[in-house]
């Protein structure tokens, strides 16, 4: 919704020069992907209804250790906000962190908000760092053997 507002300081003379005020309704809906590897660099799409495109972009992720910013960039096809995760020692100011604490925060996710103004932060989804382990590889005699096209 646009409104223009005029300012008078006796209540009968006005300006003459109305300003542009606007309310936005930003809903953040999704981050695509929710999971991400502990040492970042990766990206994620942050989609939801009413984002638009501001000189001023930016997500803060937050965790009971810390909290960092990041700028994000505006994809136009998408209409959607791209950025790349920091890495989780990123929230402790880039120091090691101890493995139980790096293994408490892994499990909790991490608050995800965002601003267009740097003054009014709106809460999205939550996103998890998650390290994938690979704990076995084994050999499958019949992989896709069922749904495979015959050649």
């Amino acid at each position: 919704m646009q409104y223009n507002v005029d300012i008078a300081l006796n209540g009968q003379q006005f300006t003459g020069r109305p300003l542009v005020f606007r309310y936005y309704d930003i809903r953040l809906e999704a981050i695509e992907p929710p999971y991400a590897q502990s040492e970042g660099g990766a990206s994620i799409n942050l989609t939801g209804k009413g984002i638009y495109d501001s000189a001023i972009k930016r997500l803060k992720f937050t965790c009971k250790k810390g909290s960092r910013e990041v700028t994000a960039d505006w994809d136009r096809k998408a209409k959607c906000l791209k950025c790349i995760i920091p890495p989780l020692s990123w929230l402790w100011g880039g120091d090691e962190i101890p493995e139980e604490e790096l293994e408490e925060i892994k499990a909790n996710p991490i608050d995800v908000e965002i601003t267009f103004n740097n003054q009014e932060w709106i809460k999205g989804p939550s996103f998890q760092y998650h390290d994938h382990k690979v704990a076995r590889i084994a050999f499958a005699h019949q992989y896709m053997g069922e749904t495979a096209e015959p050649e």
